[in-house]
């Protein structure tokens, strides 16, 4: 596999190379829509506004609810796993990537529960593939804060100017202005390659 000069332009020099989970490296069918509707349902019971992380619930609420609350999660995330499809191209790129330079580091920042990476990680045999997963596990605030992204950049002292993150939304954009990271968004083509394009860069 040979990177095109646009991608190999992007990757030249970031050290570490973030990647968003559900929609950008994995895409599988889960009602959002009604996860994001029963997740604010369950907040409103206790007092909080919005989605919360899983582990600002952990150390929020008592040990019955938070069990009801991550069965629901859970039931969302995972009960249709085996539809998981990857993007192959980007993956490929991460691979060559990491075969080509063993000094790049790579992590996920993702508002996924641990446990449904680790089950899509698996089906795809992938899991070597990163150095660092920042999940809802890990985190008190969630996407489009930068908590987790500034997480990752801790974990190797890595200045921002040192780091990409490649994502597919607005709050993928917003964690990474706010951290001052070039993020940028995945396009998909019709010929199945995929471009990088820029939604904001330093």
């Amino acid at each position: 596999m040979i990177l095109d000069p646009a991608l190999k332009e992007i990757f030249a020099s970031p050290k570490l190379v973030v990647c968003d989970f559900g929609e950008t490296l994995f895409t599988w069918n889960v009602d959002w829509d009604g996860f994001r509707w029963d997740m604010r349902r369950w907040g409103e019971q206790l007092g909080f506004e919005g989605v919360q992380t899983l582990r600002f619930l952990r150390e929020h609420v008592e040990a019955e609810m938070l069990g009801r609350i991550l069965c629901t999660w859970r039931d969302y995330e995972q009960n249709d796993v085996e539809s998981a499809l990857v993007n192959r191209p980007l993956l490929g790129v991460l691979k060559l990537l990491k075969r080509n330079d063993p000094t790049k580091r790579f992590a996920i920042f993702s508002a996924n529960l641990q446990s449904t990476i680790a089950l899509i990680f698996e089906r795809f045999d992938v899991s070597d593939l990163f150095d660092l997963i920042v999940s809802s596990d890990d985190v008190l605030r969630g996407k489009p804060d930068p908590e987790g992204l500034v997480k990752i950049l801790a974990a190797w002292d890595a200045a921002p100017e040192d780091a990409i993150l490649i994502g597919n939304s607005w709050k993928d954009l917003e964690a990474g202005r706010t951290a001052g990271v070039r993020t940028y968004d995945v396009n998909q083509m019709a010929d199945g390659r995929f471009r990088l394009v820029p939604i904001w860069e330093r």
